[in-house]
């Protein structure tokens, strides 16, 4: 990480560029794994040290999973059907919190084949109930009655017979709804499991103790990844959207050596037997219009330079990135002459191109992952002694998938 001095030169800079004044306001915390992987010990026979050994988990128990969005469903079952001789679970996210403590049911018109494709090929279903805004999250926590209606309704879905268990999906929590974030895992786990079936949570990536993380602070304070497994039969890390779409430059989505430091993180916790790696499948195309972009390049700095620079990876943008599946990205790769480059397990390409809907020339960067660098990533994650994988997001991801071989 950066010294405290370098961040705030690096902001004064960029900000006086992009006329940022609420900066602050975003460095708060809301701006916005069956088969045991247990470490085996040998003894050094020189120095009579002990050496950690990593035992990968057995073929059979691996975790090959993926998430469907109920707004991407057709593509997503056309993934499964694709994909069902390597896929062991799916998660539909058909479920979002409300506020009142009841559960949305955002279940998609062809839900039924989705399940009947899953239960067809042996793939487990754990449907995910997601929440993204820590206020409603906290009026859930913090009245009684709308708690019990909340763990309630988890219940009921995770009870159904064609669902293998539940996976939680809460990104944003508040420091002060710690004990209640951790009572909700307890009744929930104490219940799944006396029916036999699995408690998932889905975490924010993490890679250190003494990281200053530039969003999300408290959620990841709140996520103790010991404490979520006392509960959690498996704990998905998101190891991804290392660059924010929103960040002011263009930058890595999920570089190689920073997935690896996840998993190390992990393992120094203790947690590698539980975690699921979660691997990225879309890209991220970073733009301005030309015009737009000549006028602040004149100011002395590239507005649309690639950087490693986690200091500029927070979401203040007030554009996002524009986000593609892999069928698109590899149309649009084949379409252009300038030469991608591999930059730490990922593809990056720069050039201009005219926006069919307003006309207008626009600069843009491409960052993508490929089939091999999923693979790669796979091939860690086991290696690390990981329990799996889980992909986000299955559908359109063409061939990406194609390259990996459980053995």
């Amino acid at each position: 990480m950066k010294h405290l001095r370098n961040l705030i030169l690096s902001i004064v800079v960029v900000g006086s560029i992009f006329g940022i004044s609420v900066l602050a306001i975003h460095l708060s915390q809301n701006s916005s794994v069956p088969g045991s992987t247990t470490p085996q010990t040998a003894e050094n026979g020189q120095n009579n040290e002990s050496i950690t050994e990593i035992v990968p988990v057995a073929k059979e128990d691996f975790v090959v999973a993926g998430w469907i969005p109920d707004w991407g469903s057709p593509a997503g079952l056309a993934s499964l059907k694709a994909n069902n001789g390597l896929l062991t679970n799916i998660s539909p996210v058909w479920y979002e919190v409300a506020e009142d403590g009841s559960i949305k049911d955002k279940t998609p018109a062809n839900s039924k084949q989705i399940i009947a494709a899953a239960q067809s090929s042996g793939i487990e279903i754990t449907p995910t109930v997601a929440s993204f805004d820590h206020n409603i999250l906290s009026k859930v926590f913090q009245d009684e009655a709308v708690f019990n209606r909340h763990l309630d309704q988890l219940k009921q879905i995770s009870a159904r017979p064609e669902f293998a268990g539940i996976d939680l999906d809460y990104e944003s929590t508040k420091l002060a709804d710690k004990d209640q974030f951790y009572k909700l895992l307890g009744l929930l786990s104490q219940d799944i499991r006396s029916r036999g079936k699995r408690l998932i949570f889905t975490a924010l990536a993490q890679w250190g103790d003494t990281i200053s993380y530039k969003s999300l602070r408290e959620t990841r304070q709140v996520q103790n990844w010991a404490k979520i497994s006392e509960y959690a039969d498996e704990i998905r890390v998101m190891a991804y959207d290392y660059t924010s779409p929103k960040a002011l430059q263009p930058g890595p989505i999920a570089p190689y050596s920073w997935v690896k430091e996840v998993l190390e993180y992990a393992r120094e916790e203790g947690e590698i037997s539980k975690l699921v790696l979660g691997i990225h499948l879309y890209s991220y195309e970073w733009y301005m219009e030309s015009s737009e972009y000549q006028q602040k390049k004149t100011d002395g700095i590239d507005p649309l330079a690639f950087t490693e620079n986690s200091d500029f990876n927070l979401p203040i943008s007030k554009t996002s990135a524009r986000s593609y599946t892999y069928d698109t990205v590899k149309k649009l790769v084949a379409s252009l002459q300038e030469v991608p480059t591999q930059r730490d397990g990922e593809m990056t390409v720069r050039f201009m191109r005219q926006n069919p809907q307003t006309k207008k020339n626009e600069e843009r960067i491409l960052v993508y992952t490929t089939p091999e660098a999923t693979k790669a990533k796979v091939d860690l994650a086991r290696s690390q002694g990981a329990k799996g994988v889980v992909f986000w997001r299955l559908g359109g991801d063409e061939d990406l998938l194609s390259q990996i071989n459980i053995n």
